[in-house]
Formats: structure tokens, C-alpha cells, sequence
């Protein structure tokens, strides 16, 4: 299994970097980028080659507006939105927007990740 590249982007330091800890110990697993601020997010994936951005949908910043045309101009990046709503997490697949997985582990995610589960509606 090749190692899947991915970006972090959380306003928020302490879950970005707890994510980015956890996400570098799995072994197939590279974060390229851990950013805090979406509008990076462009130069940052025209620098680098990945294969997700994992984007936090919490606080007051929600999702940058031009992230469906990002998602079309980058249609081998996927891109997941976590929500942590109490003590589970839900990922919204940006890329297609009819799939939601609710209550979902770390350790899911990491396998989902390392995966490299195709997130384009078929």
C-alpha cells in the first residue's frame, strides 16, 4: 500500500496538531501540511502532491466558498469535512455530498485514509 499525502486544515492549533501527531504515527500515512487558514489551502496543494484535505466544518470560518470550485479543479484530491458533535466525530465527503459517515473512530479514519477509498461519486 503507497503512503497517501495530506493536508490539515483546522483553525484550531491544539486539534490540528493532535491530529497531525496522530495521523504521522500511522504507518502509510504522510501530513504534507497542517494549515490553520483555508484561503492557504490553494498554494499550498499547487506546491505539493496529495491525495486528501481533511478540513475542519466547525467554528465561526466554516468552509471557504470557493472550495466547490476547488474540488472540481483538483478532482484527484478528496476532501473531508470532520464535525465533532460531543464525543463522536462525522466526516462529509466534499467530493460527493451523498455520503456522511457518523460516529466515526480514529482509528477509522487512519484506515479509511491509508485506504485510499475513492471519494468521486461513481
Amino acid at each position: 500500500m503507497s503512503a497517501k499525502n495530506i493536508i490539515l486544515v483546522f483553525p484550531s492549533r491544539l486539534l490540528r496538531g493532535l491530529l497531525e501527531r496522530a495521523l504521522g504515527k500511522a504507518e502509510n500515512i504522510v501530513v504534507v501540511g497542517a494549515i490553520s487558514d483555508p484561503e492557504v489551502l490553494q498554494n499550498t496543494v499547487w506546491e505539493t502532491d496529495i491525495d486528501w484535505v481533511v478540513i475542519s466544518s466547525e467554528g465561526c470560518l466554516g468552509l471557504p466558498k470557493w472550495l466547490d470550485e476547488f474540488a472540481n479543479s483538483h478532482p484527484s484530491v478528496c476532501i473531508i469535512a470532520l464535525t465533532a458533535k460531543g464525543s463522536s466525530v462525522n466526516i462529509n465527503w466534499l467530493n460527493n455530498s451523498d455520503e456522511e459517515i457518523r460516529d466515526i473512530s480514529l482509528e477509522e479514519l487512519i484506515t479509511l485514509l491509508e485506504a485510499g477509498r475513492k471519494c468521486q461519486p461513481a
